[in-house]
């Protein structure tokens, strides 16, 4: 019975709450994507130009 008592104690407690999940906002979610696009096409565009120079 005093190992099942350890046990517990050891273990975290189920009551604490996790914080609440706030998702981000659409806006910058986009402007991600936006950004990662701009990013590729410049990667693409470089080269593009070295090839063709």
């Amino acid at each position: 019975m005093n190992n099942d008592q350890n046990i517990d104690q050891l273990r975290p407690h189920e009551e604490e709450e996790k914080p609440v999940y706030i998702p981000r906002p659409k806006w910058q979610l986009v402007l991600a994507w936006v950004l990662i696009a701009i990013m590729v096409i410049a990667v693409i565009n470089v080269c593009y130009w070295q090839i063709v120079s």
